[in-house]
């Protein structure tokens, strides 16, 4: 069976996929169920170059994901481009009241701290937001959200042969704002791109790299 979102082999590719908002922050660093998600948007979200994540997960369960942070207005289409569940605690003003609003299936931790949410012990607020997959998934149901999913992945056409970008580059620069800047650089021997910031592999907190 096929991810909807990877085209890979899913052992639930029906499992509606659930995004969650990420922080980027080097302080936030390293994160926790990244390495895991099957797709990762990251963009820029203030003037001076702050970065956040939104990490969409349906093929794996990672233990822990966070550090959970605001949703934010750029986000929400892409989310329900995927039919994704959104995950974020609170939100930008303008974002938050069209998700207050239903325009998406959402699970906010402003609502459900204590119990799709918690605060990890250790950890400096405000990147001490912590979540799990099975917490969400649960509030989802008790919200009669749709537990499947509908998308079945962007069309190809049939003469468009598959082309892997690393016949292109192998190195691929994300010029944002130090110290969110990113380098993907390809691994002939995985046959991967790794992620690094400041020349080093990005990290999953479980030690994982990202790639």
């Amino acid at each position: 069976t096929i991810g909807s979102l990877t085209g890979e082999a899913c052992p639930q590719p029906t499992r509606r996929p659930i995004a969650v908002m990420l922080a980027s922050d080097p302080i936030a660093r390293p994160l926790s169920g990244i390495s895991e998600a099957d797709l990762v948007i990251e963009m820029p979200v203030t003037p001076d170059g702050v970065t956040r994540m939104m990490a969409i997960f349906q093929c794996q369960t990672p233990e822990e994901i966070g550090s959970i942070r605001s949703a934010r207005n750029d986000f929400i289409p892409l989310a329900a481009g995927f039919g994704a569940i959104l995950a974020h605690w609170g939100g930008e003003y303008d974002a938050l009241a069209k998700l207050n609003e239903g325009i998406i299936d959402n699970v906010d931790a402003m609502r459900y701290e204590g119990t799709a949410y918690y605060r990890k012990p250790g950890v400096k607020p405000p990147h001490n937001g912590f979540t799990t997959l099975e917490k969400l998934y649960k509030v989802a149901e008790d919200r009669d959200y749709n537990s499947s999913t509908s998308f079945n992945g962007y069309q190809r056409g049939i003469d468009k042969k598959p082309r892997n970008v690393a016949s292109l580059a192998n190195k691929i620069t994300l010029p944002y704002q130090t110290p969110y800047d990113v380098v993907w650089e390809y691994d002939t021997v995985i046959k991967q791109y790794r992620r690094t910031r400041n020349n080093q592999a990005e990290l999953d907190r479980n030690g994982k790299a990202v790639s």
